[in-house]
């Protein structure tokens, strides 16, 4: 008798789809005269049914709130081209235009990467459309001796550096680093230059928002739950002090196993 999301999800669309079921939409929409569904990029063709079903009408409000660029939960049956779908019967969109949660700088880079090439992100129906920074934006970005840090910088691991052997055969490979190679590379490097700001921060000479910069003001962004848990030890080993945040069960940690 155990039911899982999932369950619940395809019980309720089979329930709209079967004979009666206009006397649940009925209710629901009595009882809702607008439904507002954020993340919508994360949505799958059974969510994306029932809410179609629910509240695609005439006399009621459906906002769908999303960014197919941020579509990556395909592992929890996340589907993009729901959404795309979606865009396409959707008969009046809204684009947020300004960005206030950036640095401006920031920001002018990231328009620059995606702006020079058409179709960035493969599909025209996902389409990047540049914005701005606020009219007056407090600006206070990293700085060195008082000169700002790039706001975006681009790293490539050469193929030879992984060590000769690995280099010999990259060779026979379109010099293609493996990841399992790559990855300890990428490692050092970032702890490298997380251990060489902060040296430059205890010094008062790196600041942020007009402060010295402290390991609290770093984060590091991973893919995974190992990645990140590689990526800490690495910096323990350079004596800088991290933390996790991980959405993962406290039970699940080395500690509790």
């Amino acid at each position: 008798n155990i039911q899982h999301f999932d369950d619940l999800l395809l019980k309720l669309r089979d329930a709209l789809r079967q004979p009666g079921g206009e006397a649940l939409v009925s209710a629901v929409r009595g009882r809702y005269q607008a439904a507002l569904i954020d993340e919508f990029q994360d949505t799958d063709p059974v969510q994306y049914e029932i809410f179609r079903t629910l509240f695609a009408d005439a006399d009621r409000c459906l906002f769908l709130i999303g960014d197919p660029k941020q579509a990556i939960y395909s592992f929890r049956g996340a589907d993009v081209f729901a959404y795309m779908d979606a865009a396409r019967h959707i008969p009046e969109r809204f684009t947020l235009g300004t960005n206030y949660r950036s640095e401006p700088a920031l920001i002018h880079a990231v328009n620059t990467i995606f702006e020079t090439r058409p179709d960035p992100f493969v599909y025209p129906e996902i389409a990047f459309e540049g914005v701005i920074p606020p009219e007056h934006s407090e600006s206070q970005p990293l700085s060195l001796d008082g000169r700002p840090l790039p706001p975006l910088v681009i790293w490539f691991v050469p193929s030879d550096a992984a060590g000769t052997n690995t280099a010999a055969k990259n060779r026979k490979t379109s010099a293609r680093m493996a990841k399992s190679a790559a990855k300890p590379l990428i490692r050092r490097a970032v702890g490298a230059e997380i251990s060489y700001l902060l040296s430059f921060g205890t010094a008062g000479r790196v600041l942020v928002g007009g402060s010295p910069l402290r390991a609290g003001d770093l984060a590091v962004l991973l893919r995974s739950n190992r990645e990140a848990s590689e990526m800490k030890e690495t910096l323990a080993g350079l004596g800088i002090p991290a933390v996790l945040y991980s959405t993962a069960s406290v039970f699940d940690s080395r500690e509790a196993l």
